[in-house]
């Protein structure tokens, strides 16, 4: 534990605890931009980010039903998890996209074209 969690959990802050808010909405962006980019050659990397939003987001919620955060703050954090549930069916259908475009070859016609314009671009020709 760092010192912040220690702090916080034994009050020495004077304020309450709060939700990881901030954290769960950069992983969720980061995640989904890279999933969404990632399609032209990898989107896994995102995925795992959004995954991780979700773990912060069912991390926060027991946090709650412990009673560590606040009550108030659930309508907060449920917002969150309908955000990283909308996240992960959008990663899954990215998934989806990549499987087809995979299987009818669209990555060798993409990547081969761009490699031999690289190719040609720096003068080094198939042997």
């Amino acid at each position: 534990m760092s010192d912040h969690d220690l702090d916080e959990l034994f009050g020495d802050e004077g304020g309450a605890p709060e939700p990881r808010s901030g954290l769960i909405l950069g992983l969720l962006t980061a995640g989904v931009s890279m999933a969404v980019l990632g399609l032209a050659c990898s989107s896994p990397p995102g995925a795992l980010l959004v995954l991780l939003a979700w773990y912060y987001v069912d991390k926060d919620l027991d946090r709650i039903d412990n009673g560590y955060l606040p009550a108030d703050t659930r309508p907060r954090v449920r917002r969150l998890q309908y955000a990283v549930w909308g996240a992960v069916a959008l990663v899954l259908v990215v998934f989806a996209v990549q499987a087809w475009l995979l299987s009818v070859g669209a990555y060798d016609l993409l990547w081969g074209a761009a490699l031999a314009s690289l190719g040609e671009l720096l003068g080094v020709g198939p042997t």
